[in-house]
């Protein structure tokens, strides 16, 4: 019986004149073909008697995918979200940040179907996230005097620091573009309900009002603690103080180029910053556009002084020395630690720069927010924390009801 089945298997065996994407299947008493199509995600297979058949049915099935045939939802639905996830990591289009949080999805949700999730299922991710201890790194052995694994100093004591709001609300974005990304690439309907009954956890869980302390030397501390760098120290100083003095956002200083700086040495005043639409965060908006960033006389002086000093070509870069704010940021703990300054963060210069713009200039609120591109007056309003006698004060002088001082007197008249 043994030689009988060898025989019949091999008289039945595979070739190489078998299409593609079509297998051989030896049974005891028939061959069968299995035909399997895969497309954007997609996976089908059907069995035939004959290959022709089953040739004939792949053709077919990748017809409807390049002309837009709607797909069997019900097969989309029994996809697990690590598998649709992967799928948009294989897209290619993420960069190394949102390709490990993807990654980290995976492992937190990816075990769900989709036809799973839904409202509650998401609130459940959610609260969970909440109340998750944020990994160590993998190479993570003993608290490093600027990264501490993870850590945080609570009462003199490191313990583990949880997500914040601002970290779970990049996931829920991150699953809610992914899934859209999904249903469009497979035409299906994209089922939004889930993230309309759980809006994003907030940007803030409190809004900072941390700024550099000018009066209190700080940034003397700062720029005196760059001097300990080993390398490009200067360069942390001019960016420093760009930063507090333009009130840019960092991804945009740091993708500024030659060109974008605007200098008039004749009318200073007109003097500014370009910043086209794509550099900027808000870039997907349709309300956003090109912006331009007037130079305070302090960064008309940095920029004179300093910077166009080692000015490249047009198209480079201001500050080619820093991959990525993220990686900028991480350095800039460094700083901190050997300037002795607490709870500070690279974004603080930025605050630091929009609230100087409303104590130190009579703008008015849209116009700050033309400079700083705040398109929420409201989150605009944090920065401004004038005290009473400083609001009284502009009052009265615009009214023309401050007093002026007597004037000195002459030796002759004392």
């Amino acid at each position: 019986m043994n030689s009988k089945r060898s025989s019949k298997a091999k008289e039945a065996s595979p070739t190489t004149s078998l299409p593609a994407k079509v297998r051989a299947q030896v049974g005891l008493k028939k061959t069968t073909y299995l035909a399997r199509v895969r497309k954007n995600g997609q996976t089908d297979t059907a069995t035939f008697d004959t290959p022709e058949k089953a040739a004939k049915w792949i053709q077919e099935q990748e017809n409807k995918l390049f002309t837009g045939e709607p797909v069997d939802v019900s097969k989309m639905r029994k996809l697990s979200l690590s598998k649709i996830f992967k799928d948009y990591i294989q897209d290619g289009k993420l960069n190394e940040e949102k390709k490990a949080r993807m990654e980290r999805l995976v492992q937190l949700i990816g075990k769900v179907k989709l036809r799973e999730f839904d409202s509650t299922s998401l609130e459940l991710f959610l609260d969970g996230m909440r109340e998750t201890e944020v990994p160590r790194p993998a190479h993570w052995k003993i608290p490093h005097p600027y990264f501490n694994g993870s850590m945080v100093e609570v009462d003199g004591k490191l313990v583990r620091r949880k997500f914040s709001p601002s970290t779970i609300r990049k996931y829920y974005y991150a699953i809610r573009t992914c899934l859209m990304w999904h249903a469009k690439r497979n035409r299906y309907h994209f089922d939004n309900k889930p993230f309309q009954d759980n809006p994003p956890p907030p940007a803030w869980e409190k809004p900072r009002d941390r700024v550099v302390e000018l009066a209190d030397g700080e940034l003397d501390r700062l720029l005196n603690a760059c001097d300990l760098m080993r390398t490009k120290s200067e360069h942390y100083k001019d960016i420093i103080q760009f930063q507090i003095h333009s009130a840019m956002r960092m991804g945009e200083t740091l993708n500024m180029t030659w060109q974008q700086i605007v200098f008039d040495a004749k009318e200073p005043w007109k003097s500014h910053i370009f910043v086209p639409k794509e550099h900027q965060k808000t870039r997907k908006h349709e309300s956003t556009q090109d912006r331009y960033v007037v130079m305070v006389p302090e960064l008309y002086a940095l920029v004179k002084e300093r910077l166009l000093k080692r000015a490249g070509a047009a198209n480079e870069k201001v500050f080619p020395f820093w991959a990525s704010s993220t990686d900028l940021s991480k350095r800039m703990r460094v700083i901190w630690k050997n300037a002795e300054v607490k709870d500070m963060r690279a974004h603080d210069f930025r605050h630091t720069g929009v609230t100087r713009l409303f104590a130190d200039t009579n703008l008015t609120d849209i116009e700050i927010a033309k400079i700083t591109a705040h398109s929420d007056l409201n989150t605009l309003k944090r920065y401004h924390k004038a005290r009473p006698s400083e609001v009284g004060a502009k009052m009265w002088k615009s009214m023309g009801a401050m007093p002026t001082k007597p004037p000195a007197k002459s030796r002759k008249q004392k």
